[in-house]
């Protein structure tokens, strides 16, 4: 188990072409789990990503509100300036539908992802998920770090698609 988090590790480095030096990889314990917990942490994932894009739907439509009443306000000083502030307020309130529309996408993928764990019958445990602490120094810094590192049962790094 070891050797696949450090091979993985290694490999990020070399992809991101930092430097990183390893000096520990200790797995301290680990279970053996199946898909439905693997759909469990997508789940999670996605949960982050709707609320992100929710904050960033609520934050454009308001965005957008402020600039229509703005232009309301300018039409007193400057057609001009009503204009701007208008074709403003439609990009923004465009930007919000689209993130709306990211955000259906991906409440109907967890709501498949709910259901396949819901339907799942074949329970047999594929992956490791392994407790390790790793001991490295990724620049000047020597860190030590305990991380959960999900690994198939030949001991590859785990990579969700």
């Amino acid at each position: 188990m070891e050797a696949g988090i450090k091979a993985r590790l290694e490999e990020l480095s070399a992809k991101d072409n930092s430097p990183l030096t390893l000096y520990e990889v200790n797995v301290l314990d680990f279970e053996e789990v199946g898909e439905s917990r693997l759909d469990t942490f997508r789940r999670k994932q996605m949960a982050n990503v709707i609320n992100l894009y929710s904050r960033s739907m609520e934050d454009y439509k308001q965005r957008s509100e402020e600039e229509y009443v703005a232009s309301i306000r300018a039409a007193r000083v400057s057609q001009k300036l009503a204009e701007g502030r208008i074709e403003t307020s439609k990009m923004l309130l465009r930007f919000s539908q689209q993130n709306r529309d990211s955000l259906a996408k991906y409440k109907r993928l967890d709501s498949t992802i709910a259901v396949r764990i819901k339907q799942r019958t074949d329970n047999s445990k594929n992956y490791y998920l392994a407790n390790a602490v790793v001991k490295s120094t990724t620049g000047q810094q020597v860190e030590t770090d305990t991380t959960k590192y999900l690994l198939t049962k030949d001991f590859k790094f785990y990579v969700f698609n």
